[in-house]
């Protein structure tokens, strides 16, 4: 998320274009996600990994400072046992560049888009191209949604609303406002927090984790259930100690430049592609 200075604290969203084969429409607005693979070695790389790729490179956090940012655990399967939570962590930008973030993401994507028909090889490189757009959903406009009025507890979020919600959102110069079709999205924001124990809804929504990081809650102060940290990417969270939670402020530095990372034997930086680094202080 982002303060942004014309529509304040937002979400940084992406479409995908990809067809939703049951709806048989385009599965929309995300945040980015993805699933927890061995090799990642800690959820936090899967988390550091997405975010970066599905941004086309515009977002590089380090895993260490991801590790310090607020999370919870959510329902993601009304199968028990299956897929039983995922992961949503709560990671604040603030920077010039995304004043506009469709200008660097769109440059990313342009030399990545030729970078993949040029080295065929490279076949990790379908992953940032997964992605089509960028754009910011101002909270305000969520809060006064269907999204912000809904407080589903049921562990079967998708029983409670419809599967998909059109909020306001801004893309490319950020003046004029664009439909946004939350899907999978409108899930993380309405679901409550998962006791790992007894698999019950507890804490906090997506949707009040975001508002207590940039204190933008409709209360001074609002209770929250923070699970213990996994120390492994399989595992769920542990049963949470509840607290009062004022806001959350995540201490980091942000920088913009070239691209520290690879893609196989390639810098990335050295064919052009910009990120916003985001490290501890």
């Amino acid at each position: 998320m982002t303060n942004h200075p014309h529509h304040g604290p937002s979400l940084l969203i992406f479409h995908n274009p990809k067809i939703n084969k049951t709806a048989g429409v385009a599965r929309g607005w995300e945040s980015p996600q993805g699933k927890y693979e061995q090799k990642h070695h800690h959820i936090l790389e899967t988390c550091r990994c997405e975010l970066f790729e599905e941004s086309a490179g515009l977002i590089d956090v380090t895993s260490e400072h991801l590790n310090k940012c607020p999370y919870i655990d959510l329902p993601n399967s009304p199968v028990p046992r299956r897929n039983s939570y995922k992961r949503f962590y709560v990671l604040r930008v603030d920077h010039e560049s995304l004043l506009d973030p469709q200008e660097v993401f769109g440059k990313n994507l342009a030399i990545l888009s030729q970078l993949s028909l040029e080295r065929m090889e490279l076949d990790d490189c379908y992953c940032y191209l997964e992605m089509n757009k960028v754009a910011v959903l101002p909270l305000k406009n969520l809060k006064e949604s269907e999204i912000g009025r809904a407080t589903p507890v049921a562990l079967k979020v998708w029983d409670n609303a419809p599967s998909s919600s059109v909020v306001h959102g801004y893309q490319g110069t950020m003046k004029e406002p664009t439909n946004c079709l939350l899907w999978l999205l409108k899930s993380s924001l309405m679901a409550r927090g998962i006791d790992s124990t007894t698999g019950e809804p507890t804490g906090m929504t997506g949707l009040e984790l975001i508002c207590s990081v940039c204190q933008e809650c409709d209360d001074d102060k609002v209770q929250s259930t923070h699970a213990d940290k996994a120390t492994t990417g399989g595992g769920g969270g542990g049963r949470g100690e509840s607290k009062t939670v004022a806001a959350v402020e995540c201490y980091n530095r942000v920088s913009f430049g070239k691209s520290l990372r690879c893609l196989g034997d390639l810098n990335l930086g050295s064919i052009g592609v910009e990120s916003i680094h985001v490290q501890d202080i």
